[in-house]
C-alpha cells in the first residue's frame, strides 16, 4: 500500500520527572517537567479535503481547543496554491475536513499566492489570526513559497 502523504499529530503530556531520572552525561541542565509523547499514527490525510484544497498535500498543523472541541489549521496544497484549511475533532484522532478559511489576496497583494500557517489565539472574547502570505510561488504541483517579511 502507497501512502501519498499524511500529516501526524503528536499528543504531548507533561508529566513530573521521576525520582530516578539520571542527569544528561553533558551536564546541562535538567527540566523538572518531561515531554513523554505517545504517536497516534496518522490522524490526518491530504488528498481528499473540500474543494480539492489538500489535494497536493498538507503542512504545518496548529490544534487548539475551544469548549471541549479540537480545531486544527493546516496548510492545504490546492491547485492555485497554499491555503490555510481547517478540520475539527472532538477526540483529536478523528478529524472533520471544512476546507480553507483564508483565500488568496488580489493579484499584487502581499497575499496573492499563498495565505497559509493560519496561527489562531483567543484574547477575552476575540480570536486573532496571523498568517503567512507571498506573491511568490512556483506553478503546482512543486508549489515551493517565497515568504515577505515586513518591519
Amino acid at each position: 500500500m502507497k501512502i501519498r502523504g499524511v500529516l501526524i499529530l503528536i499528543i504531548i503530556l507533561f508529566l513530573p520527572l521521576s525520582a530516578g531520572s539520571q542527569p544528561y552525561s553533558d551536564r546541562r541542565p535538567m527540566t523538572s517537567l518531561r515531554m513523554d509523547a505517545k504517536d497516534a499514527g496518522i490522524v490526518l490525510r491530504y488528498g481528499d479535503g473540500p474543494d480539492s484544497c489538500d489535494i497536493l498535500g498538507a503542512r504545518d498543523i496548529w490544534v487548539f481547543e475551544e469548549a471541549g472541541r479540537y480545531y486544527m489549521h493546516y496548510d492545504g496544497a490546492g491547485n492555485k496554491g497554499w491555503l490555510c484549511c481547517l478540520a475539527e475533532s472532538s477526540d483529536l484522532i478523528n478529524w472533520i475536513k471544512k476546507g480553507p478559511v483564508l483565500d488568496f489576496g488580489e493579484t499584487q497583494e502581499d497575499d496573492s499566492k499563498s495565505a497559509s500557517y493560519g496561527v489562531t489565539y483567543k484574547d477575552g472574547d476575540k480570536w486573532h489570526m496571523f498568517y503567512l502570505g507571498t506573491p511568490h510561488t512556483s506553478p503546482a504541483p512543486i508549489l515551493s513559497l517565497h515568504f515577505l517579511t515586513s518591519q
